[in-house]
């Protein structure tokens, strides 16, 4: 049985099926392998991938993952199965270069943490806790109308004028953007939805040029882009209360 130690919060990340690819400095004696995930206290530094620093504010923003304070440390919080070497597959864990990507399967979270003391579970691995696949939430667009699912605090503070940021990962770009060429405003109405409850805001109408990476103007149809701190690009929608 092996262990992999992660921080948060990319171990619940990893554990809840958000990144299909493990990079592994030893290759493996033997695949396919259920590996182990020891959480560990969070790690953030200048170094940290832009694609991971964005994941984890939306996943924290769609409810998918607590924040990350309240997430548990020094104990297995589930499991993987590392199956085969696979390039195409996405990791943001390490930032080595060259080291090679395995897919993985299969992620499972622990109902309850299994706790770690000097380094050892204290209950024996083959003896595997109960566990659940996790259901990640996630924007969708129908017709004109954006649905974004959001956690109590940001589910409680929408109201008539608000903000609402969510970050330019590649499902919610492919989502927002998928019609660059129309003319006309491709977001008319936001749905926010936490549980069974929702609120519906009209989406104010407007056009921004920013600036991208290379200095080149850009223009987008009632979405901002712009630079936020630790320089995310963020999708920023202003809103009114639909009466």
């Amino acid at each position: 049985m092996k262990k992999e130690q992660m921080p948060q919060p990319q171990a619940t990340l990893y554990c809840s099926g958000l990144f299909d690819g493990l990079p592994l400095k030893v290759e493996p004696e033997k695949l396919p392998y259920r590996c182990l995930v020891e959480a560990v206290e969070p790690v953030f530094n200048q170094e940290m991938p832009l694609e991971l620093v964005r994941q984890i504010h939306n996943q924290q923003l769609f409810g998918n993952i607590e924040p990350t304070d309240k997430l548990p440390v020094g104990c297995c919080i589930g499991y993987f199965d590392v199956v085969a070497r696979d390039p195409k597959c996405v990791s943001v864990l390490k930032h080595e270069e060259n080291l090679p990507i395995y897919r993985v399967e299969n992620a499972h979270l622990f109902e309850t943490p299994i706790p770690v003391l000097h380094g050892r579970t204290d209950v024996p691995l083959d003896k595997w806790m109960p566990s659940y696949v996790a259901h990640l939430a996630h924007p969708s667009l129908n017709g004109r109308t954006l649905s974004v699912p959001v956690n109590e605090e940001t589910f409680s503070l929408a109201r008539d004028g608000f903000t609402f940021l969510m970050d330019f990962t590649p499902e919610v770009e492919a989502i927002i953007l998928s019609d660059e060429e129309d003319d006309s405003d491709p977001i008319s109405k936001l749905r926010l939805f936490c549980g069974n409850r929702e609120k519906w805001f009209n989406v104010f109408v407007d056009f921004f040029v920013e600036l991208d990476e290379n200095d080149e103007t850009v223009l987008y149809p009632s979405v901002v882009v712009t630079s936020c701190p630790q320089f995310r690009l963020s999708a920023c929608i202003k809103c009114r209360e639909q009466l």
